[in-house]
């Protein structure tokens, strides 16, 4: 007979990586993003705010798509930091976005708005290269024995991308939506299953 944690990690298999604690919750609990002119932020600074989204759009750039900033993912990440994040997980990504800004101006001698497009590449590479991967979840649940703290590069890539597909933009006008959904069709030929379903 299956233990419980051993049905978890089987599930986390099948399910894949889900999300982590904060972002879920921010997802499940509807998080509203302010799309207004006035729209302040809540826990970064102005300047932070400047250099998340240009993370977030070197990360999801326009293309037949919107860019990050197109559809507010780091007004997203601001409200994910302040209302669902914990005090030490807050500042661990404070932290590390300062030390982010330091490594560009070590490695280039200019803050990361600043540089370009290959420039940010080198950056991205190196932290993608030097973070360990996030902790296998269930639903932001995590199902390994070792609780590894976050870094700051793994979690603002998994806000940015949470945020990016869980917008109403995206997944009205590019992902598969369907606020009424019809019957319950269990086997489908995969051809008609489409693009991706949105939330």
């Amino acid at each position: 007979m299956l233990t419980r944690r051993e049905v978890l990690k089987r599930a986390s298999v099948a399910l894949g990586y889900a999300v982590t604690g904060s972002s879920a919750a921010a997802v499940l609990s509807g998080c509203q993003i302010d799309p207004s002119a006035a729209w302040s932020p809540r826990l970064l600074s102005a300047q932070q705010v400047i250099t998340v989204r240009s993370m977030a759009d070197h990360l999801l750039p326009a293309t037949t798509t919107p860019s990050a900033s197109e559809v507010f993912v780091e007004r997203f990440i601001d409200q994910v930091l302040r209302d669902f994040t914990p005090e030490a997980d807050q500042q661990t990504f404070l932290t590390g976005l300062t030390a982010f800004e330091t490594t560009c101006q070590t490695q280039f001698g200019r803050s990361f708005t600043a540089l370009s497009f290959e420039e940010r590449d080198q950056i991205f590479q190196r932290y993608e290269a030097d973070s360990p991967s996030l902790a296998p979840n269930v639903w932001g649940g995590q199902i390994t024995d070792e609780v590894e703290p976050p870094s700051f590069y793994r979690m603002f890539k998994q806000m940015a991308l949470t945020g990016y597909f869980a917008s109403e933009r995206i997944g009205e006008e590019f992902l598969a939506y369907d606020p009424i959904p019809g019957p319950f069709e269990g086997c489908i030929p995969l051809s008609r299953v489409g693009k991706v379903w949105s939330l």
